[in-house]
């Protein structure tokens, strides 16, 4: 009878991730800088619109907004974009 359980490590793999994450997209806006025409990857489509979504503002006037899908949407491309730039 074997009593072992599997350890995890916690020895910088989320790091890694993140780091490898953020060089990526970090490398699809430059890529979007140079040129402007430049067809993103699905995940990454709002980089394309990143002037766009940086002027947006009080976009959600009730509680309802909170509620539609596509207004949070916008607010997380607009949060990740005031990130990415």
């Amino acid at each position: 009878m074997d009593n072992t359980s599997p350890n995890p490590t916690f020895e910088g793999e989320n790091t890694v991730m993140l780091l490898q994450a953020c060089r990526y997209v970090m490398k699809v806006y430059a890529d979007v800088i140079k040129n402007p025409k430049k067809v993103v990857p699905f995940p990454f489509t709002y980089i394309s619109k990143i002037e766009d979504l940086l002027s947006m503002k009080d976009r959600v006037k009730s509680v309802d907004d909170l509620l539609n899908l596509d207004v949070l949407e916008q607010a997380l491309a607009v949060r990740s974009a005031i990130q990415i730039k």
